[in-house]
């Protein structure tokens, strides 16, 4: 059973993020900057890390279900269009997988994307983090020349597979100050932070900048309420990841 004191922290964190991120991403998204229509019976698939998995059951992979969607950020966002939009017949597919680099969602396309029962007419990816410290492990540097790579075939086996699909492109992040071993790879794994953007771009890409988003959150209300290691996210965390994800999209309701 949750104790009192776990309950009322993560409460309290929760709460700090749902007035925190609609202050900071309307600050963030700059005015002018393009947003991605969601359109009715869209069915919108989060491919990623552990960041995206959140968790998630992979016992129940359905289309739409609680479980399947994992505690994360997913979970937020489907929950929070579901309930705003009853109508517009929304999907959502989780198929994010703990520890995944680039190479590997690519690898696993065929099933996790291309294959779906419900064909995604939305692709939003996150990736990144992993890449780089598979890369620093092996090497003892990064490697963003072959991230770049990756993330671009990546993406275009998910454009030549589903003609027509929407893609969004969230930003790798990590957060200084809060863990001494996420600080000492920080300076390498930022190079791969405008390639994502930069590869984003060329495949007109909506571009989430995550990292800008944890940054202006920690500067005002301290980075440790957001993530424990830098990288994983408390519920603070994860609803500031939903909100910078909602803000980049708008509904087209009929």
């Amino acid at each position: 059973m949750i104790s009192r004191r776990k309950f009322l922290r993560t409460a309290s964190l929760a709460s700090l993020a749902l007035f925190v991120a609609p202050q900071l991403a309307a600050r963030i998204r700059k005015s002018g900057q393009p947003r991605l229509q969601l359109r009715k019976d869209d069915c919108i698939l989060f491919y990623g890390d552990s960041i995206t998995d959140g968790n998630r059951n992979r016992e129940n992979g359905g289309v739409s279900k609680p479980d399947a969607l994992g505690g994360g950020y997913v979970l937020s966002v489907s929950s929070s269009l579901a309930c705003r939009y009853p109508k517009m017949g929304f999907r959502f597919w989780n198929r994010g997988i703990n520890g995944n680099k680039t190479f590997q969602m690519t690898a696993r396309l065929d099933k996790d994307c291309l294959g779906l029962r419900y064909k995604p007419t939305v692709v939003s990816v996150l990736t990144g983090i992993n890449d780089y410290s598979l890369s620093l492990a092996r090497t003892g540097k990064g490697d963003p020349e072959k991230y770049e790579t990756d993330l671009r075939e990546l993406l275009t086996r998910i454009r030549e597979g589903l003609p027509g699909v929407r893609l969004i492109v969230m930003e790798p992040y990590a957060i200084a100050g809060i863990r001494e071993k996420t600080d000492s790879f920080l300076p390498g794994f930022r190079a791969y932070q405008p390639v994502t953007k930069r590869v984003a771009g060329e495949f007109e890409a909506v571009f989430v900048p995550l990292q800008e988003h944890f940054d202006r959150a920690g500067e005002r209300y301290g980075k440790k309420k957001f993530s424990a290691d830098g990288v994983h996210p408390f519920s603070a965390g994860i609803e500031l990841i939903a909100r910078a994800w909602l803000d980049a999209v708008e509904v087209a309701e009929e």
